[in-house]
């Protein structure tokens, strides 16, 4: 995982040395994005989110609104 989040950075980096606002967007999106379950899962694991929201969040991804 800390591999998938240097190359995440580093993308994001590129388009903003670049100064493609568009790309920078897209490249950090998909690093939060890829961050978001892991961290809901390490919170749920420690007791600090409830599993009732980690289940909810799964649901709202799957049917558009």
């Amino acid at each position: 995982m800390a591999q998938q989040s240097i190359k995440h950075h580093r993308r994001v980096l590129a388009a903003l040395e670049k100064r493609d606002d568009r790309l920078a967007r897209k490249a950090m999106s998909e690093h939060l994005a890829a961050g978001a379950i892991p961290l809901i899962e390490h919170l749920v694991e420690r007791g600090v989110v409830d599993e009732a929201i980690r289940r909810d969040s799964k649901r709202s991804r799957r049917s558009p609104s």
